[in-house]
């Protein structure tokens, strides 16, 4: 479903997958690395994808956004 978040949890390197993911409504992606620091930024980043899905959601049946929303794409850096 659209109005479903998905963050790409993936060890894959080639922005190629990335890109294809994100073009096919990806909401964001984080690389998995070794260690367990990128399972909070994860944790982080659905909460976050969450919060964005819902609050869009409210706007919309308040009538308060442009018909284009929401955006494709809402993030596609994975620096934090």
């Amino acid at each position: 479903h659209p109005w479903f978040p998905f963050v790409l949890f993936t060890s894959v390197r080639g922005e190629k997958v990335i890109e294809a993911a994100m073009d096919a409504g990806a909401t964001d992606y984080i690389r998995k690395e070794t260690g367990t620091h990128h399972y909070t930024l994860l944790a982080n980043r659905i909460t976050l994808a969450v919060s964005r899905r819902r609050a869009i959601g409210r706007l919309q049946e308040a009538g308060a956004l442009p018909p284009e929303w929401p955006p494709r794409r809402l993030r596609s850096d994975t620096d934090d």
